[in-house]
């Protein structure tokens, strides 16, 4: 009987044990929530509203002429910085001077005409895109402030577009001459007409290309659209025939890539 008795009260004093803990466990947990729920900051709609769509100047007049979202489009990171020229017109009944910007992202800059637009003139401001490490879809904003109020801006602009890396462009340019990418390897040809391929450098190094001159018949031009074709970059490849050469097809060996000759040549067809 004492056996049972003291077996009883030890499973007792363990359930109670047991009890205790739970307790103890579900009041820390409780704990723990309010502090967490006291760390967390309640954001008010209309502030979120105000921060997605900034309230501008009442009837401030400035009208872009493209409206008032941007679309890059695709763009090169390779390419470097992006250019685009926004113009606008002041239809308001007061004159503006846009007295500075504010942009969204260090990436995008806003350089402005810092000169009166007066009612029905035009005005202009040029925005730089840098898409270095920027890569897929971007969407900035751009806040312009002018002389109708420093507290309010006057108008945003909305940029939008998609950068693409290097490796995203190769695919365009099925047909590969070591670090020159090219549309085709074929062209047809006649006498003072000029050609061109699209290329791409995907390669690393500046490429300076010409024809070669010891294998390619005399008559037979060749050259770059730029002349120097930076790494990632995209231009064309201008093929040109100033004499009457015999035959219906040549080789064209391209001079300025370290391969051997079959491998830096175009097949062209010549045409009488």
């Amino acid at each position: 009987s004492a056996r049972v008795l003291t077996a009883t009260v030890g499973c007792s004093v363990m359930s109670l044990s047991r009890v205790i803990l739970y307790v103890v466990a579900v009041v820390l947990l409780a704990v723990g929530a309010d502090k967490t729920a006291a760390q967390i900051k309640v954001i008010p709609r209309d502030r979120i509203d105000s921060i997605a769509h900034p309230r501008t100047v009442a009837n401030s007049g400035m009208m872009f002429l493209d409206g008032e979202r941007i679309d890059l489009g695709d763009v090169e990171e390779a390419d470097g910085v992006v250019e685009r020229v926004v113009e606008w017109e002041n239809r308001g009944t007061k004159p503006i001077v846009i007295t500075r910007t504010k942009s969204s992202c260090s990436c995008l800059s806003v350089t402005t005409q810092r000169t009166t637009v007066n009612p029905s003139e035009r005005g202009r401001l040029t925005l730089r895109f840098n898409p270095s490490q920027r890569l897929g879809g971007v969407s900035y904003r751009v806040l312009i402030y002018s002389s109708l109020s420093d507290e309010l801006p006057t108008a945003v602009l909305h940029i939008s577009g998609k950068v693409l890396s290097a490796a995203e462009g190769r695919s365009d340019y099925p047909e590969q001459c070591g670090a020159l990418l090219l549309k085709s390897r074929s062209v047809r040809l006649s006498l003072g007409e000029e050609v061109r391929i699209a290329c791409m450098n995907g390669g690393e190094q500046s490429l300076i290309l010409s024809e070669d001159n010891l294998l390619t018949p005399r008559g037979v031009k060749l050259y770059t659209e730029p002349k120097v074709l930076r790494s990632g970059e995209r231009g064309d490849v201008v093929i040109k025939c100033s004499s009457e050469l015999n035959g219906e097809e040549l080789l064209l060996y391209i001079k300025g890539l370290a391969l051997p000759p079959r491998q830096r040549l175009i097949m062209v067809e010549l045409e009488k």
